[in-house]
């Protein structure tokens, strides 16, 4: 009966080392390393409903830290890190039930572990998660998938409404429409008296400018006055070799012919 005993006791003692949980830091590295990985996930526009039951098993993750090892140094960052990723699961797929997880993990922090640095910081993480809470949507808590959709579409609006904000504002119709015939007449009849205006001031230029500069004389040309001096030299010569008939009048006076 002794060795039954002992023999019981042995083998639960080796039971308790075979499933002893791993220590404080593997468990908190390996929780933390899956929600580094999920970050991307829960960020992306089409995020799939996958994405929300991660996260909350992630979080299971980091309360096993705190469960198994509550006077560990890991376990107030294992609560912050937890809440964190609850609240942000909570704006990206507005599910209640993941807001007051967030919270309690928050204030669980706070009143666990009042000297860790990170309790200061609850009450601003709260804040936040009621300031969020105010601007969502009412939620089903039993329907992530359309909680899910809501949020998508909340989204996309967002979107929507910030593209619009940065298209250049559209034109009036009235300044492109076609101009009527009485537009064209009067358009027409404006550049013809712009176009008479101009020329009267182009003449008006044009004679001041002839007024105002002296006309340059003729430069005589040096072949031109050895023309005219012979010219000049030959009517003079055939007026000396004329020939003169001379009459004498009554009274002995004479006239040249």
């Amino acid at each position: 009966m002794l060795k039954h005993a002992l023999s019981v006791l042995v083998a639960a003692l080796v039971a308790g080392q075979v499933y002893a949980a791993p220590p404080a830091r593997t468990m908190y590295a390996a929780a933390l390393a899956r929600e580094q990985a999920l970050r991307p996930r829960i960020a992306a526009e089409n995020a799939p409903v996958t994405t929300l039951k991660e996260a909350r098993a992630i979080v299971a993750a980091y309360e096993a830290v705190v469960r198994h090892y509550p006077a560990s140094g890991y376990s107030d960052n294992a609560l912050w890190q937890a809440g964190r990723l609850s609240l942000d699961a909570f704006e990206r797929f507005g599910q209640l039930q993941d807001r007051e997880a967030g919270v309690h993990l928050l204030r669980r922090l706070a009143e666990t572990y009042p000297t860790s640095k990170l309790a200061r910081q609850v009450s601003g993480q709260i804040s936040r998660a009621e300031a969020a809470a105010s601007t969502m949507p009412a939620v089903n808590r039993s329907s992530p998938a359309e909680n899910g959709r809501a949020a998508r579409e909340k989204a996309e609006r967002t979107k929507d409404e910030r593209a619009e904000s940065a298209a250049p504002p559209a034109v009036n119709a009235t300044h492109t429409a076609a101009p009527s015939s009485a537009g064209r007449a009067a358009h027409q009849a404006h550049a013809a008296t712009i176009a008479a205006a101009h020329k009267k001031i182009a003449a008006v230029r044009g004679e001041r400018s002839e007024t105002s500069s002296p006309k340059a004389e003729p430069a005589s040309s040096p072949t031109a006055g050895i023309a005219a001096t012979v010219r000049t030299r030959r009517a003079a010569a055939k007026i000396g070799a004329r020939p003169s008939s001379r009459r004498h009048d009554e009274h002995g006076e004479h006239e040249v012919l």
